[in-house]
C-alpha cells in the first residue's frame, strides 16, 4: 500500500493523479465483481438482483467481506450487506468508498 501511495504522490506532483485514480477504481470494479459472482454463484440474467435475490446468506457475506479484504485490502462490514442489501453497483461503491477512505 506504501508504495501505491508513493506512485500516486509522484503522478499528482507531475498532474496526472486522475489517471490513475480512474485506473485503481477500474481495477476495484473489476475484482469486486469477479468476487460478487463467484461467491454468489450469479447466473446468466441475474447481475442486476440484490445479496437476498440471489439467496445470499451469513456465510455468503463472510466469504464477500473476507475476500475484498484479502484481494483488495478494504475491510466492510457484513452489517452493511444485510442492512442495505445491495446489488453489486451498489456493493462495488460501498467498496470503492471504503478503499478511498483508507487511503487518505
Amino acid at each position: 500500500m506504501q508504495s501505491r501511495n508513493a506512485i500516486k504522490f509522484v503522478l499528482r506532483e507531475v498532474g496526472i493523479v486522475e489517471g490513475v485514480a480512474d485506473i485503481d477504481r477500474r481495477a476495484i470494479e473489476a475484482k469486486v465483481e469477479e468476487i460478487w459472482m463467484s461467491v454468489l454463484n450469479v447466473g446468466e440474467g441475474q447481475e442486476g438482483f440484490t445479496f437476498f435475490e440471489l439467496r445470499g446468506e451469513s456465510i455468503a457475506a463472510v466469504r464477500l467481506v473476507s475476500r475484498v479484504d484479502e484481494e483488495l485490502g478494504v475491510l466492510v462490514d457484513v452489517g452493511d450487506i444485510f442492512e442495505e442489501d445491495p446489488d453489486l453497483t451498489a456493493f462495488t461503491r460501498t467498496v470503492a468508498a471504503k478503499a478511498g477512505a483508507s487511503e487518505g
